[in-house]
């Protein structure tokens, strides 16, 4: 529906101070702006302006819902996967290394299976995480029975901008969801509570991979950040995003550990909307542009928080 926006002229503003989870912001608006709520158990008001907005009123959101149908492309699982998971030495093509369970859930969504090599390593003592590469004459069936000794495998010839880019959010959906997909098998995790989420030392990362979630529907909760000590011994940040648990589907997860923590809490209650932490008159008097029809239709302000119009 098409609405109008106009000039409504200068206006005292008031701060409206919202809080979701472990984030929080600030919008600035008239005293005649109407907000729409969600009932709560200790009122019905449906309907309020931001001087009448009280500490703990919810208020209403609107999210565009999922893409029906939409399955992960083989070929964006696997560029999404040689993104998280890849690397490319010197000049060289980009290679992908599968360990352990990703072995068996992600070497079928890539071609060219025949150029996979296997190599063998085991952990230096005393230094985890840190990997020293053991020659195949060396191996035995002992050595790997125990896990001494662990086996990986690579593939070889991929092509450079998997590793290098992001994908185009023009494209069709299938790759864009494959993409996702395909990197949150590398570097995503489902907690206990089914909650998956994404991790990555630079933030550029989880911001493209939220937005290519916003592209078919699924949302995501805002990016922390964490410190976390590196094999160096030296704190570095993290940083890490939760996803939508209703606006995904069991064809995302690629690991059957995901997929099973994600399918016994797929249930759970999402907390969507922003709750009112307080409201402040300011000094300010600045012009105000907006909906002035009291019945105007509602619309979605950045956060998906939906709002009407503004009284004349």
């Amino acid at each position: 529906m098409d609405a109008q926006v106009g000039l409504l002229g200068q206006r005292r503003l008031y701060e409206i101070r919202v809080g979701r989870y472990g984030e929080e912001r600030v919008i600035r608006a008239a005293a005649e702006h109407r907000w729409l709520l969600r009932p709560k158990v200790a009122h019905q008001r449906v309907e309020t302006t931001t001087v009448g907005l009280r500490v703990g009123d919810r208020l209403a959101y609107s999210f565009p819902h999922p893409l029906p149908g939409v399955v992960p492309s083989r070929a964006g699982i696997a560029r999404g996967f040689v993104f998280g998971d890849g690397s490319i030495s010197g000049d060289a093509l980009a290679h992908a290394s599968f360990f352990g369970e990703k072995d068996e859930a992600l070497i079928r969504y890539f071609d060219d299976t025949d150029r996979l090599r296997t190599y063998y390593y085991k952990y230096l003592p005393g230094m985890p995480g840190r990997k020293l590469h053991v020659s195949s004459r060396e191996v035995t069936e002992r050595l790997l029975a125990s896990g001494e000794v662990k086996r990986y495998r690579r593939l070889g010839g991929l092509p450079r901008e998997w590793k290098r880019e992001y994908p185009a959010l023009d494209g069709n959906a299938e790759a864009i969801f494959g993409w996702l997909s395909g990197y949150f098998a590398a570097d995503g995790d489902v907690g206990i509570s089914g909650r998956p989420s994404i991790w990555s030392a630079d933030r550029r990362n989880l911001e493209f991979f939220k937005e290519a979630c916003s592209t078919i529907g699924v949302w995501t909760l805002p990016i922390r950040e964490r410190i976390r000590r590196g094999f160096g011994r030296v704190d570095a940040k993290i940083f890490l995003m939760g996803i939508s648990r209703a606006d995904l589907t069991g064809d995302f997860f690629l690991l059957n550990e995901h997929r099973e923590r994600w399918t016994a809490n797929r249930n759970a209650v999402e907390r969507r909307g922003w709750t009112v932490r307080g409201v402040r008159e300011t000094e300010t008097v600045d012009s105000v542009f907006g909906i002035s029809m009291a019945a105007s239709p509602p619309l979605a302000l950045e956060g998906n928080i939906l709002t009407g119009g503004c009284a004349s």
